[in-house]
């Protein structure tokens, strides 16, 4: 029984440290930077303006699907986590989230980079999410898959970072 108990506590102890950092929420206040992109001044050419300063990345989340296999070894299901997971039967991890233009045009072809870093620092890979259009002022989804078996360090990883590009 005292054997259960502790592998419980464990587990738990576990989940809390391993989702700390691994969700992030932006309020719309943050968002109030004083900036006006598009302060209709013909000497400013709009184009110039930095992808960064059109878009942010309001909130996202991290989930590790983990397979689960019965006592002959074969797949019987999955169950999901918070954050990055490091377990043997990890398969996948899915990032979603939500990008805001706060550009008062349309934005087009979007890319949303996720680059991928150990505890560490150290660069490991990257992956990236295309959204098409953008309204003006309006908020996007995005998701990106890492598979286990085409993630280069998929089980080193510990953190991410966003880019926002346009191609």
């Amino acid at each position: 029984m005292k054997k259960q108990l502790m592998i419980k506590l464990t587990i738990i102890i576990f989940l809390v440290i391993g989702l700390i950092g691994c969700t992030s929420t932006i309020t719309d206040e943050d968002l109030d930077d004083n900036i006006d992109l598009n302060d209709n001044d013909p000497s400013e050419d709009n184009d110039k303006i930095p992808d960064s300063e059109k878009t942010r990345i309001l909130d996202y989340s991290v989930t590790t699907v983990i397979s689960i296999f019965d006592e002959s070894n074969i797949k019987v299901g999955e169950r999901t986590q918070q954050g990055f997971i490091n377990d043997i039967n990890a398969e996948r991890y899915l990032i979603t989230g939500s990008v805001k233009s706060i550009y008062n045009e349309p934005l087009r072809n979007i890319v949303i980079l996720c680059r991928f870093y150990d505890i560490n620092g150290a660069f490991l890979s990257q992956k990236s999410s295309k959204i098409p259009y953008i309204p003006p002022r309006d908020t996007e989804r995005f998701s990106i898959l890492c598979y286990k078996s085409t993630t280069m360090y998929f089980e080193k990883i510990s953190h991410l970072e966003f880019e926002i590009i346009s191609t």
